[in-house]
């Protein structure tokens, strides 16, 4: 069986930055845990990643307007505690919730099975959860709930309700 881990968006920014909260410390820490002691065949991160003259102007900035995970700033980089799983070819920059890169990774990887983690789970994990399957309709697609975290716990749990209505496994 061919696993795949997706890390959605641990940058510093989400955990101790502009969008930070209390409980993203704790999940990456869970998140880091989950990499070191799978068995997985590829570990993919994705990197939210704006440009600081256009992040205003987009329909994120308009809806959003605190500039986050921008290009070259401190609140981009990745946390330290996932360094090791990164490497260059697996890191997936995306300038919008979900990547449309991560569907073709996805479909070229052919997986039978894909554990998604990260933060914000309202929000990029459920688009990049639809993206993988979308991508892989006959895999087993799986949400470790430990190792996700919102700002917003009600969204949260609607976002974790409405991945297992998707037919996502909750862990």
């Amino acid at each position: 069986m061919k696993k795949a881990l997706i890390i959605i968006d641990c940058q510093r920014d989400f955990i101790c930055g502009a969008l930070g909260f209390p409980e993203a410390e704790q999940v990456v820490s869970r998140i880091s845990d989950k990499a070191a002691q799978g068995d997985w065949a590829d570990i993919w991160l994705t990197l939210d990643t704006h440009d600081a003259a256009f992040y205003s102007c987009s329909r994120e900035g308009r809806h959003l307007p605190i500039a986050h995970c921008i290009k070259g700033t401190p609140g981009h980089a990745l946390d330290p505690r996932l360094q090791p799983f990164s490497t260059p070819d697996h890191c997936i920059e995306k300038n919008t919730f979900g990547s449309d890169r991560l569907l073709h990774v996805l479909q070229d990887g052919d997986y039978d099975e894909v554990h998604l983690c990260g933060i914000v789970t309202d929000i990029c994990v459920l688009s990049n959860m639809v993206i993988a399957a979308t991508a892989l309709p006959d895999a087993r697609i799986v949400v470790d709930h430990s190792c996700v975290g919102s700002p917003d716990q009600k969204m949260q749990q609607m976002a974790l309700d409405l991945m297992e209505h998707l037919h996502a496994e909750l862990l």
